[in-house]
This record gives C-alpha cells, structure tokens and sequence, in this order.
C-alpha cells in the first residue's frame, strides 16, 4: 500500500513538472541551443552588477559564450587558449593554459548573459530560474544584482 502511494506521488508530480512550460538556455555553438549568451572576464568589466544585467545593456565587444559551460570552455573557444585535453597542453610546465593554483580563482571570474522573451502567458505568475550547473558563488552575486529577485539556493 505504501509503494502504491509513493508511485502514485511520483507520477502526478511527474505529469505536473511536464505541464509548465520551460525555456531552455543553452547556447548555439555546441548546445544548439536558442540562446545567444555572452562572456566577458569580471578583470575587464567596470560597470556595476546592476547596469550589466540590465535589459539592452551593450555587450557587443564580449566574447560567444558556451552555456552550459565553464569560463574556461568559453575563452578555449574563442582561441584565447588553446584545446586542454590534446597533447600537452593543460600540462603546467607549458604554461599555455594559467594554472588556477598560481593564477587564482578571480582569473577565471566572468560575467555571462543574455537576454530572451519572457511569454506573456507568464505575466503575474511565480516563474522560477534554474540554473543548471553553475558555480552558486557567482550565481549568489549575479542575483543579487537584479533589484525584485527572490532566490532560494
């Protein structure tokens, strides 16, 4: 009798989580995604939180960004470093690749947005962000930067 009920649980939970609508993020290169993210290392940003999440925010000069992806992934595909895993190239005495022991973790500290359409049919409603496999130090502070945000994480 208890399976029953549990099961039960598991697939109305299941038929409800199927029912919402979601929009998915990933980006276009890799992910095939829809969505068009951006990356620029937080050492070459200066403006605030607040003005970079803002909507028409002029992020022309960062760089394509690989989503779900690392800071890491994103300057390898934009030839700022070359490909770790081929050869030697992630070996330390190469030096091609910073090493995040001697570097520091702020070296590979970035900033990461895009923008889409939130629909209509959402106006008024709880909408609920998932962030799939972020790091949530950074996700911690890129949300508090956007003022009528509540957040559980």
């Amino acid at each position: 009798m208890r399976t029953s009920t549990i099961l039960t649980l598991l697939l109305a939970s299941s038929v409800a989580l199927n029912a919402q609508t979601r929009i998915q993020l990933d980006s276009q290169p890799y992910h095939n995604g829809i969505a068009d993210w951006k990356m620029a290392l937080c050492s070459s940003v200066c403006d605030a939180g607040e003005i970079i999440s803002s909507p028409g925010y002029d992020d022309s000069s960062w760089m394509e960004a690989i989503i779900p992806g690392t800071v890491l992934n994103t300057l390898v595909h934009n030839k700022v470093y070359p490909e770790p895993y081929y050869g030697v190239n992630n070996k330390i005495e190469t030096g091609l690749i910073p090493d995040l022991a001697k570097v520091g973790r702020d070296f590979y500290a970035g900033w990461f947005r895009t923008e889409f359409p939130i629909p209509s049919e959402w106006s008024g409603k709880r909408v609920w962000l998932q962030l799939d496999g972020i790091n949530y130090r950074a996700a911690e502070h890129g949300l508090k930067s956007r003022p009528g945000i509540r957040k559980r994480l």
